[in-house]
């Protein structure tokens, strides 16, 4: 590590609070920073189901998403419950003048007071993949979602999260250590969770592939039920980790985490995107060319999809991970002030 820079420099971790997979990343990061750094951590917008093993040193509101009842992103709402005015105060409030750098997991606050301020912020977040031609996309593009993966959390630098490396700047996806730590076998179920779609569509469609066990983890659901070859539980991320370990494959919807966990499990993995959200039809598009099945919408015309799926023997495509230790210290390496540059995304 460079001269100039500190034995032990202050970093500022900061993530978006709204989804699992922003906090499970950090709770693998941020102990890793903290072997090599004094590191604060910023929260925006904490609704993640995870316990943390360290404390959020600032919380703010930040810029949320809202959803509509498909599970789709709502502009309209999102737009309207903005609060600007408050997020301009968060940011004005954020004195990052102690920080030698800022590591950004798409969080809207420290991005612009960094910005503000001119304080050297990198992009560390599976969103800051899409800050290049090269990840894949649709067939259709949606301007407003290409545009607020470029200004929601803006940075000078760009390290990115990806299922496969599409660019240099890109990385494989960083795991939990607990699931590294699982041993996966195969039981004879299949595995389920699509928040979008209520119990009644997954019944009617589920019940139809018969000859197989299907587990869903379901919001709906205050207890474990049967219906049938279908059965119901309550969602908990303990139970749903021990229960991908031993399935035959997961139905999901194309987010990042759970099908890159699946994947590295090596299971069979089928994704519905979530109507409206513009990265899970990017997730799914990169998913498709490594020969993972996926549909638009599950419904009874994707049926014969669906049981393609279960009943034919399927290719799994392997997935490298990245080594967080060893990418840690290459990103404090390549970002210490003594670089008269740094790696950026090749950009539009």
């Amino acid at each position: 590590m460079s001269v100039n820079w500190p034995p032990k420099p202050k970093i500022l971790y900061a993530f978006q609070g709204t989804g699992n997979g922003h906090a499970s990343r950090a709770e693998e990061l941020v102990p890793i920073l903290q072997k090599h750094a004094v590191v604060d951590v910023l929260c925006s917008g904490l609704n993640s189901q995870l316990k943390l093993p360290f404390k959020i040193d600032f919380q703010f509101e930040g810029l949320s998403f809202y959803y509509n009842r498909t599970g789709g992103l709502d502009y309209f709402k999102s737009a309207r419950k903005a609060r600007l005015w408050r997020f301009y105060k968060e940011v004005k409030s954020l004195d990052l003048s102690s920080y030698d750098l800022i590591l950004n997991d798409f969080e809207p606050v420290s991005a612009y007071a960094a910005k503000l301020t001119d304080k050297p912020c990198v992009a560390l977040s599976h969103q800051a993949s899409f800050l290049t031609k090269k990840s894949p996309r649709p067939l259709k593009k949606d301007a407003f979602a290409e545009w607020v993966f470029r200004n929601y959390a803006p940075t000078k630098y760009f390290e990115g999260f990806h299922f496969k490396s599409f660019d240099a700047f890109i990385h494989p996806p960083i795991l939990r250590k607990q699931i590294q730590q699982l041993e996966p076998r195969k039981e004879g179920y299949y595995l389920v969770y699509l928040p979008a779609y209520s119990e009644e569509v997954l019944k009617s469609i589920l019940t139809k592939v018969s000859n197989v066990e299907w587990l869903v983890f379901s919001k709906e659901s205050s207890r474990a039920h049967r219906h049938l070859n279908v059965e119901f539980r309550p969602i908990s991320s303990k139970a749903f980790q021990d229960r991908l370990a031993n399935c035959d494959g997961l139905l999901c919807s194309a987010g990042f985490e759970a099908p890159a966990e699946a994947l590295y499990l090596g299971k069979k993995l089928f994704v519905v995107p979530i109507k409206g959200q513009y990265e899970q039809d990017c997730n799914a598009q990169a998913l498709k060319e490594m020969g993972v099945p996926s549909c638009k919408d599950l419904n009874i015309r994707s049926l014969q999809l669906l049981e393609d799926w279960v009943y034919q023997d399927i290719e799994i495509p392997r997935l490298a991970i990245a080594d967080a230790e060893k990418l840690m210290q290459r990103i404090l390496k390549a970002y210490s002030p003594a670089k008269s540059h740094a790696p950026t995304a090749s950009k539009y």
